[in-house]
């Protein structure tokens, strides 16, 4: 079994959150769950582990002001989807975090994180043909 790093459990994003590169709309990928120290990221592109990436995360004015957050994340582990073999879960650490992206992660993992019982892995027994 796996030692457990994290000193706060991951929380389900309930929110769509798109991640795309500075400078374009490229869709790099979706946060799929976050803590305030990292985030795991669905994406079609399989990342070698220690990469540092600048990210952007926009969000309306109302969600999150200001509406679009330029950050750095270091890729901690990549694995290959179980359901889909063209697609990956990447972990990411947050880096040289401003502050004001500080308060921006952790207002994300309160409000818009899923606490424990909220959500679930999903199984095979989720799909019709089982």
């Amino acid at each position: 079994m796996a030692f457990e790093k994290r000193r706060m459990e991951r929380r389900k994003v309930t929110y769509y959150l798109p991640v795309t590169e500075p400078g374009s709309s490229r869709l790099v990928g979706v946060v799929v769950d976050i803590t305030p120290r990292g985030f795991k990221l669905d994406t079609g592109e399989k990342t070698p582990v220690g990469q540092v990436r600048r990210f952007v995360i926009n969000l309306s004015d109302e969600v999150a002001p200001p509406s679009a957050r330029i950050f750095l994340g270091c890729s901690r582990w990549c694995r290959a989807d179980f359901m889909d073999s063209s697609s990956y879960k990447v972990g990411y650490e947050f880096i040289n975090v401003t502050q004001d992206n500080a308060k921006f992660f952790t207002r994300l993992y309160e409000d818009y994180g899923a606490k424990t019982g909220q959500s679930r892995e999903y199984d095979s027994s989720d799909y019709i043909w089982k």
